[in-house]
């Protein structure tokens, strides 16, 4: 039986997705060497169609696995790679890391996700509203302990998962409208975060979001 620790890791991704982010910086966390194809989400070649069974992005494939979903992704390195282990060994604490998942998948980026796909003016205006709530939310929940990361001084995968979503959040505030409240214990976690030298190679800068997104919006 091949080992999983032998068998190469092949991750389709998508330059400006979160998702594939959040994949990235588990497979940097856990120092796990991978081959990268990056996909046009608006432009998918065709051959693509045969490699992820729903289309999705990202994709990791892992000899004969193939695994779509970030969220399942992610665990699927945990499980499979546990060396690095990006989630706590407490039951309690694991099902705190998961409903801060939740939280964000639910609250920042599916509302994104609805947002950017609709042509709803009172949609996205909803949104944006609502945003500053959800960050007033992690602020006085998840930071409350003021411990740098989201379950207290452990970092784990809630981190990694919240964190594409407020790499990108210059565009929601240029594009959209979005005014991010007061929230200094967040802005202290961010940058606890881009202090790990895991994810200084993946996140981007605000004029570098602004830069690709601002094409991607004006493109036909």
């Amino acid at each position: 039986m091949t080992s999983t620790h032998t068998t190469s890791i092949h991750l389709y991704s998508a330059d400006l997705c979160p998702y594939a982010m959040r994949v990235r910086h588990v497979l940097a966390e856990k120092g796990l060497p991978f081959e990268l194809t990056e996909i046009d989400p608006r432009n998918k070649p065709d051959w693509f169609a045969q490699v992820s069974p729903h289309g999705k992005i990202p994709l990791l494939v892992h000899g004969e696995e193939r695994i779509w979903e970030s969220a399942a992704i992610c665990e699927y390195l945990e499980d499979a790679f546990p060396g690095a282990p990006l989630m706590p060994e407490s039951p309690a604490e694991r099902a705190r890391a998961r409903a801060w998942v939740a939280f964000a998948d639910d609250r920042l980026y599916g509302a994104t996700n609805t947002m950017f796909h609709s042509r709803d003016p009172a949609l996205t205006a909803r949104s944006v509203r609502q945003f500053p709530n959800d960050i007033e939310a992690l602020e006085e929940q998840a930071f409350a302990h003021g411990c740098p990361f989201v379950l207290g001084d452990e970092f784990s995968l809630a981190d990694i998962v919240l964190y594409p979503w407020f790499d990108q959040v210059c565009v929601l505030e240029a594009f959209c409208g979005l005014k991010m409240p007061p929230a200094p214990r967040l802005d202290a976690w961010r940058r606890a975060m881009l202090a790990r030298p895991a994810l200084q190679g993946i996140a981007k800068s605000p004029a570098a979001w602004l830069s690709a997104y601002g094409k991607l919006l004006k493109a036909p």
